[in-house]
């Protein structure tokens, strides 16, 4: 058996302990803390809550995710908007999360900013995080203790028909990315963390809601934390969402995410994350995760 640096990599993507820190705990099993906070953790949940309003729901296809939705002035003194946004109103629109549970069981909340022009058959959707956050309480030596993670940046959204194109504008201090801040207030002194989501422009995220009540997801993603990880990730099989399943349930119910991690100090692996059979389920290379909420 190789145990090299490579497998030591491996291992830690895969969420098993190889003597080292990943993330903000150390990793000495499957336990739940050390999956939320390993790499593989943080590209897998930091996305499944970048991407909670699904493209379907902006255009009219279905609903909003229960707690969210327009901080704006009653129904009935909202413009009319376009019939597809009638319960968005008219562009901008600020969208406030209250009481939303995170993909890592945190309580999400805060706002994003919505803009949205067509253009003939495609509508743009221009999604900016604000003050996004999801704050995580646990016990340490008896006493509340949080970790919170901030989403900052902007994902620009093309809609055309049931299919939609996800990109990241090259613009602002820190181009072509969306930022996740973690500050981990478990620990003495807190440790605060910054990774970097980007959207591959070679192979884009594609969401298509062609064939009713699914939802398919493919494409190709990265978290970074510059200096330490890259982790790419490949969408195969598509991740799929069941839009009748009841109650709704806000995660895939199949699909794979394999991740590719280079680590300055131990080299290069790959692991894969599963979703379903059941809802809110992922298996991180056989580890199980139970995802926050629906």
């Amino acid at each position: 058996m190789n145990t090299g640096p490579g497998w030591c990599a491996l291992l830690v993507l895969a969420l098993v302990g190889c003597g080292g820190n990943s993330g903000s705990t150390s990793v000495s099993g499957t336990d739940a803390a050390s999956l939320r906070n390993s790499p593989a953790g943080v590209s897998t949940l930091a996305f499944m809550d970048l991407e909670l309003i699904r493209p379907d729901a902006l255009s009219g296809a279905s609903g909003l995710p229960a707690g969210v939705g327009p901080v704006v002035q009653s129904p009935a003194a909202r413009p009319a908007g376009l019939a597809a946004h009638a319960s968005l109103g008219s562009s901008p629109v600020t969208l406030g999360f209250t009481n939303v549970t995170g993909a890592n069981g945190g309580v999400m909340s805060g706002t994003i900013t919505l803009a949205w022009a067509t253009v003939g058959a495609t509508t743009t959707y221009t999604e900016t995080f604000n003050d996004l956050t999801v704050t995580m309480t646990v016990q340490v030596n008896g006493q509340p203790a949080t970790r919170t993670w901030v989403y900052a940046g902007t994902q620009v959204i093309a809609v055309t028909g049931t299919t939609a194109v996800f990109s990241i504008p090259p613009a602002g201090p820190d181009p072509g990315s969306i930022t996740a801040t973690l500050t981990d207030n478990t620990v003495a002194p807190p440790v605060v963390k910054t990774w970097k989501f980007g959207i591959s422009s070679q192979a884009p995220l594609t969401m298509d809601w062609t064939i009713p009540a699914a939802v398919s997801l493919a494409g190709e993603f990265s978290f970074t934390l510059p200096g330490v990880d890259l982790i790419t990730v490949d969408i195969l099989p598509p991740l799929t969402w069941n839009t009748t399943t009841q109650p709704v349930c806000s995660y895939p119910l199949s699909g794979t995410l394999t991740l590719d991690l280079v680590n300055a100090a131990a080299g290069a692996s790959s692991a894969s994350v599963t979703f379903g059979p059941s809802c809110g389920h992922a298996a991180f290379d056989g580890a199980s995760l139970t995802l926050g909420g629906n």
